[in-house]
């Protein structure tokens, strides 16, 4: 799949991607972004000149992927994560999203162990609105991709998650590894419902 089949496209004037279309999917602080990385390629499906940048919010020092190409002097781009909190609200059952917002709020809070307890509960609440059951976590998402529910690269980086790893149940929880399974839970969450949300609208 490729970077550019997931969500929608924004747009703006230009020839160069601008920070001032960023807001921290974190914090929610707007335009204060300084670039600490750079990659440039062509794209297989699109044939054109692409860019992925990495930018630091100076708030809270989290990090935002983009993705962006210039035609016509346009840009159009992708930011990743989206935002963590919003967008999802009329795509998720009640009982998810309440569990998502609140494992949000505990990251905002610092308290890195009750978000990170809080998105484990989110996935067995996902594996139950799915019919889905598993022995743990990753058996869970193994399922879920031999259902043809998400693809292989999201099991591959739930392997490399540390924090659903059965053998770390008791071991305290960092920013990091919150900010890392914070993160890919969103994704989950687009592959599950909003992405099949937004393929039935444009049928």
């Amino acid at each position: 799949m490729d970077w550019w089949e997931l969500g929608l496209v924004s747009r703006h004037v230009g020839h160069e991607f601008s920070p001032t279309h960023l807001h921290c999917p974190y914090c929610s602080n707007r335009e204060n972004f300084v670039r600490v990385f750079r990659a440039e390629k062509r794209g297989e499906s699109t044939q054109q000149d692409h860019s992925s940048d990495v930018w630091q919010c100076q708030s809270c020092a989290e990090e935002v992927f983009v993705q962006w190409h210039s035609e016509k002097g346009m840009i159009d781009f992708r930011v990743y994560p989206q935002n963590l909190r919003h967008g999802l609200e009329d795509a998720l059952p009640d009982d998810i999203n309440t569990e998502y917002q609140q494992a949000i709020n505990a990251y905002i809070a610092e308290n890195w162990d009750v978000s990170v307890v809080l998105l484990k509960r989110l996935i067995d609440l996902l594996a139950q609105d799915q019919g889905i059951q598993g022995q743990n976590l990753l058996s869970i998402f193994s399922q879920f991709v031999e259902q043809g529910l998400l693809t292989k690269g999201i099991l591959e980086w739930a392997t490399e998650i540390e924090c659903l790893a059965p053998s770390t149940t008791n071991k305290l929880a960092t920013q990091e590894s919150a900010r890392e399974l914070l993160t890919f839970c969103r994704w989950v969450l687009d592959l599950l419902y909003l992405l099949p949300r937004a393929k039935q609208r444009y049928r």
